[in-house]
């Protein structure tokens, strides 16, 4: 992380990170606490804790100006490590096409488990096979991988939260 702008914080409860519609200039790793995510476009909310980096996929499957899809919100005393959204992005463009499928994939993987845990059974078992779905795709060797699992994530309505 020599070369990335990022800085270590530690945030109150109820500390706005993130707003929908406003442009996507800082990114959230968590690293302590929590986070709820109150998805807009399909009236969702779910808690995400350490590990979760707010406004990636939003970041990822953005346009030029990337905007946040979700109003995110600490839930207690949160620490977090903000990176750069300029940066990052410049690095997710420096990627090899396969890079960018697996990271795509992954995202999806960690989205689909953040689902589950706050599903019933039978929504469990619905949201693990669309993430083997994703993950055979990361496995595919063709070059129209990527257009794959563009279809594939525009099927299943994004990530769960971008439209």
């Amino acid at each position: 992380m020599n070369d990335r702008v990022y800085e270590r914080r530690i945030y109150p409860p109820g500390r706005v990170l993130a707003r929908p519609g406003a442009p996507v200039d800082m990114l959230f790793l968590i690293c302590s606490g929590r986070v709820r995510l109150q998805i807009q476009s399909n009236d969702r909310e779910f808690i995400v804790g350490p590990g979760t980096v707010v406004g990636l996929a939003d970041l990822i499957e953005g346009s030029r100006q990337p905007v946040f899809h979700a109003h995110a919100e600490t839930v207690g005393p949160t620490e977090v490590i903000c990176l750069g959204a300029v940066e990052t992005a410049r690095d997710l463009a420096g990627l090899s096409p396969a890079l960018r499928v697996m990271l795509r994939a992954m995202l999806r993987l960690a989205w689909y488990w953040v689902e589950t845990c706050q599903q019933s059974e039978a929504e469990r078992e619905a949201v693990l096979r669309r993430a083997e779905r994703s993950l055979s795709l990361v496995l595919d060797p063709s070059e129209r991988a990527e257009e794959r699992l563009d279809d594939d994530i525009r099927a299943d309505g994004g990530y769960g939260f971008l439209p």
